[in-house]
C-alpha cells in the first residue's frame, strides 16, 4: 500500500514584512521551519539556483554535533555564468571544507552546468530515518528576499527521481572545473572587474568621442568653473583643489609633462564605463601583482631605513645638573668673588661716565 503524502496547510514565507498577511493566514518563517526540520535530520538534500555559503553551513549545523557523523549532506547549486566558474568552484569547495570541519563525514557538493539553460530549482529535503519532509518553492539557500514555499511530508517518487537526475548531471566540486567559454556579452563583462567605482553612477562618459588634449582641457575648465570652487580640478575626486592651476610659469610648465614616478597606471588596461573603470581579470591580476611587488619593495626600503636609524649612534647630551651640585656651588662662589672686585666697564661707558663727572 502506497504511503500517504500530505501537503501542509501552513505556508512558509521569507521576509513576510514585505506584504501584509492577516492574522487569519496560517504561515511560518521559512528560516525557522528549515532549521527545525534540519535539527533531527539523518540526511539533508538541498538544491538551489543560487547560493550563500554562510547560511548553508548554518542550516546544516542545526544538526546536533553528536549526530553529524551519521548525517549525510548533499548540495547542488546552479552556475550563474561561464565566467563565474572559478569563483563558484572556490566557494563550493570552501563549503565542503566547512561542513567536514563541522563534523559531517559524508558530504557531497556539486554544481549544475548552465548549458543549455540556468539551473533554477529551489528544493530542500530532510530525511528523518525513513520519512522525508520536502520544502519546494522560490527560496534559494540563504535568500534574504521575500520568498514562498510549501511543505510536503512523506515519500514522493517523482521528486526523488528528479533529485537523483540532478546529481547525475551535476559535477562534483572534487573534480576539475570545466574551461571558461565566453559566449555572451554578459559573460564577457563578468570576466572582468571594476577597478575604480565612482561614488555616483554616471549617465554617460566622454571616451566614446575623439577628443584631443586641448578639447579635454576646455571641458575640464568648463566643469571646474561651474563647481564654484577656485582652482577646482574635475580630475580630482570631489573636485578637489588643484595645486598646479594657481601657479604661473614662465615659458613651459615644468609639471605639465611630468608623470608620477613609481605609480602604476591602470587606465591603459581598462575601459571607462558609466559604472566605473572596467578591466579584464587577466590585466587585473597583472596590476595586482605589480602593486604587491611595489608594496613589498617599499616595505623593504622602509625597513632598511628603520634599521639604519636604529644602528646609528646618537651623541649623548649633557644632562642638566641640580642647583645643589658642587658645580653650582663653585658658580656661586665665583659670582661672589666677582662682585667683591671692581667691575671692568667697556671703554665707551667708562669715558662717558668720566665726562659726566667732569661736567
Amino acid at each position: 500500500m502506497a504511503e500517504k503524502r500530505a501537503v501542509s496547510s501552513t505556508i512558509y514565507v521569507g521576509r513576510p514584512d514585505l506584504i501584509e498577511l492577516g492574522d487569519d493566514v496560517d504561515y511560518e518563517e521559512i528560516d525557522e521551519a528549515l532549521g527545525a526540520a534540519a535539527a533531527s535530520a539523518t540526511e539533508i538534500t538541498i538544491l538551489g539556483g543560487f547560493y550563500s555559503v554562510g547560511p548553508l553551513v548554518s542550516l546544516c549545523c542545526k544538526v546536533k554535533k553528536s549526530k553529524r557523523k551519521t548525517c549525510r549532506i548533499k548540495i547542488a547549486v546552479g552556475l550563474e555564468a561561464s565566467a563565474m566558474i572559478p569563483r563558484t568552484w572556490e566557494d563550493m569547495r570552501q563549503l565542503r571544507r566547512d561542513l567536514l570541519n563541522s563534523g559531517f563525514l559524508d558530504v557531497t557538493v556539486a554544481i549544475v552546468d548552465r548549458a543549455p539553460v540556468h539551473f533554477h530549482t529551489k528544493l530542500f529535503r530532510f530525511l528523518h530515518t525513513t520519512r522525508p519532509v520536502w520544502f519546494v518553492g522560490s527560496a534559494n539557500p540563504g535568500s534574504e528576499r521575500h520568498e514562498l514555499m510549501v511543505r510536503l511530508s512523506g515519500r514522493h517518487e517523482a521528486l526523488s527521481d528528479y533529485v537523483a537526475a540532478v546529481f547525475h548531471k551535476a559535477v562534483d566540486v572534487k573534480e576539475k572545473p570545466p574551461a571558461i567559454e565566453i559566449g555572451t556579452l554578459r559573460d564577457f563583462f563578468l570576466a572582468g572587474i571594476l577597478c575604480h567605482k565612482p561614488p555616483v553612477q554616471r549617465l554617460f562618459t566622454f571616451d566614446a568621442f575623439n577628443f584631443d588634449v586641448h578639447q579635454r582641457e576646455v571641458l575640464a575648465t568648463a566643469l571646474a568653473g561651474s563647481s564654484g570652487v577656485n582652482h577646482a580640478s574635475p580630475k580630482t575626486q570631489g573636485f578637489g583643489f588643484n595645486l598646479r592651476s594657481p601657479l604661473t610659469f614662465e615659458g613651459e610648465d615644468p609639471l605639465a609633462a611630468e608623470s608620477p614616478k613609481g605609480r602604476i597606471q591602470f587606465r591603459p588596461y581598462s575601459v571607462d564605463t558609466a559604472l566605473g573603470w572596467w578591466m579584464p581579470k587577466f590585466f587585473a591580476q597583472e596590476i595586482k601583482s605589480k602593486v604587491r611587488n611595489d608594496e613589498e619593495a617599499r616595505e623593504r626600503r622602509l625597513t632598511e631605513i628603520g634599521d639604519a636609524l636604529r644602528s646609528t649612534p646618537l651623541k649623548a647630551k649633557r644632562p642638566c645638573e641640580p642647583l645643589s651640585s658642587p658645580t653650582s656651588n663653585r658658580w656661586k662662589s665665583s659670582s661672589i668673588s666677582t662682585r667683591s672686585r671692581p667691575a671692568r666697564l667697556p671703554a665707551a661707558i667708562s669715558s662717558s661716565n668720566a665726562s659726566s663727572r667732569r661736567g
